[in-house]
């Protein structure tokens, strides 16, 4: 944000609630404070996406999907250098660079049992992959919320018929990795730059192609 102030970029905290179009073109955002003028919209408002994009009439496939992460007390060693997904028994951890170790089950009903069968079922399966978890006591559960799209993978680019309005949602649980590459790309397709990428295959208009692909890896 710092930089971005740096280079003549005006923050606005404010939340959208309305995208308005003049002439099939998209001409400024509703928000709760005031209305803002302006010539293009990327909406990247994660689980609220869908709603504010019905509001100019298109209808994304994204859903809200409740995560949940374990949290245990810090310990001075290292003992889990990377991060650990173990797919087969539906569970996985890292452990951060000052100490704590997340894990958590990820079967599909992870975010709909409770939060004590949701320990009970993180422990049990990290005790069976990392034995050494045992001598860790448990500080909190955090809950969180993942926009998922059908097939795992984001919705990236612009819109057939609509001009101004892009989308950058649907991230899945890669939004954090992902957004320094995907912002360098949303930046050079709306100002129309030369790209070294194709952001069609992550165009919306990939689930009416039939041309999406599962992300395999997809948590």
């Amino acid at each position: 944000a710092q930089r971005a102030r740096e280079m003549g970029v005006r923050i606005v905290y404010d939340e959208a609630v309305e995208a308005h179009q003049e002439k099939g073109r998209i001409c400024g955002v509703k928000g709760k404070k005031d209305d803002y003028v302006c010539d293009f919209i990327v909406n990247a408002a994660g689980c609220d996406s869908s709603q504010l994009s019905k509001t100019v009439g298109i209808d994304l496939p994204v859903i809200s999907t409740r995560k949940r992460l374990l949290y245990t007390e810090r310990v001075e060693d290292h003992f889990i250098e990377t991060c650990v997904a173990c797919l087969e028994k539906e569970w996985g951890a890292k452990q951060l660079a000052e100490g704590h170790v997340y894990m958590a089950y990820l079967g599909e009903d992870a975010g709909d049992i409770s939060e004590y069968e949701f320990i009970e079922k993180s422990v049990a399966l990290g005790l069976e992959i990392i034995p050494r978890l045992n001598e860790l006591n448990i500080l909190r559960v955090q809950e969180g919320f993942y926009d998922l799209t059908p097939d795992q993978n984001p919705i990236l680019g612009g819109i057939s018929g609509l001009p101004g309005y892009f989308h950058a949602v649907g991230f899945s649980g890669h939004g954090f990795m992902l957004s320094p590459a995907v912002g360098n790309e949303m930046a050079r397709l709306i100002t129309g730059a030369e790209s070294d990428v194709d952001l069609n295959d992550w165009n919306l208009d990939r689930f009416q192609r039939g041309t999406s692909i599962k992300e395999s890896m997809g948590l």
